[in-house]
């Protein structure tokens, strides 16, 4: 379709070309006749050919490009600036233990992120956790970072020390400098080691999307 279009604005050209050239010549050839032979008053069919030159010439302006008269696919491009949303005050319940499929989990360390806490006045968003040791005492670090899912930046980190009784869940709380956007999601990454031991137990990312109630 858009080969016909082309070929049949081609062909107008050039009939409008030749057109043209044989109405233009014979309107000078009549012109320079009646001025030599002293007539002033044009006749009509002059004046008409005048017009339809003038026509002519318009149209040669408007379309006599490459590609005249094919309709061409045009992408609208434009810039849209979305503010994000950030998450408002209050608390969010998750009580999700976090998963751990990899060589280095242990059976008998477990650990749930009970809720988030959000602070806008204080730009602050503060993570509760519960880790129970079904094993034997041990002194242990924990340590972790909060980055965004979507482009891995990082949010922040934290280290802490703390002993994990057996059989006692261990409460532990880390303070984030930050309030998160509702339309992003954020990946928690923790890693606990035993100072009594060479063993470093590495959780699997946990996807969070806060929502605060």
């Amino acid at each position: 379709m858009i080969e016909f279009l082309s070929l049949l604005s081609n062909i107008i050209q050039i009939i409008g070309v030749i057109w043209g050239l044989f109405v233009g010549g014979e309107t000078i050839f009549e012109f320079l006749k009646r001025k030599s032979s002293g007539k002033r008053r044009m006749p009509l069919y002059l004046w008409i050919n005048i017009i339809s030159l003038l026509v002519i010439f318009l149209f040669l302006l408007l379309y006599a490009r490459p590609g005249a008269g094919v309709p061409e696919g045009k992408i609208s491009t434009a810039l849209i600036s979305v503010a994000k949303e950030t998450v408002p005050s209050g608390g969010a319940t998750f009580n999700d233990s976090l998963p751990c499929t990899n060589a280095s989990c242990s059976d008998f360390i477990e650990i749930t992120l009970n809720q988030a806490t959000i602070n806008t006045v204080k730009h602050r968003t503060t993570l509760t956790f519960t880790i129970t040791n079904n094993g034997s005492y041990m002194l242990a670090n924990i340590q972790g970072t909060l980055q965004s899912a979507e482009d891995a930046s990082p949010i922040g980190g934290f280290k802490n020390s703390l002993p994990l009784g057996k059989g006692n869940p261990t409460l532990a709380t880390v303070e984030f400098v930050y309030v998160p956007f509702k339309e992003i999601k954020y990946t928690l990454l923790i890693t606990l080691s035993s100072y009594s031991s060479e063993q470093n137990i590495t959780f699997d990312p946990y996807f969070i999307k806060f929502a605060t109630s």
